[in-house]
């Protein structure tokens, strides 16, 4: 990403520099975001629980994520959840460090 005097800015993949004119250059970085979704498993899912399944939502890595609240079925107790994710590990206060890749 290239800004310019103006303030607008643009991707590029290549800066070349010419002459002798002095250029300050600085590098940009942007935290990565990455999906956090949602599934029930298990053969047991009771009929509205999927009516109440957390929308997709994004998170920024390293950030501390709170997962959703639990879904409420009436006659039914609510486990947690949990992740198939490799190195994530959801808190007991339902909290966890977003990794640089997709949590499910």
């Amino acid at each position: 990403m290239v800004t310019n005097l103006s303030g607008g800015s643009e991707a590029i993949d290549q800066v070349v520099i010419k002459g002798n004119e002095h250029n300050d250059l600085y590098a940009i970085w942007v935290k990565a975001e990455f999906d956090i979704t949602y599934a029930y498993t298990g053969t047991l899912i009771p009929d509205g629980a999927n009516k109440q399944l957390p929308k997709a939502t994004k998170g920024t890595m390293d950030d501390t994520i709170t997962v959703a609240d639990a879904p409420s079925v009436p006659g039914y107790t609510f486990s947690g959840w949990t992740t198939t994710t490799a190195d994530v590990t959801v808190a007991d206060d339902g909290t966890f460090i977003m990794p640089a890749s997709d949590v499910a």
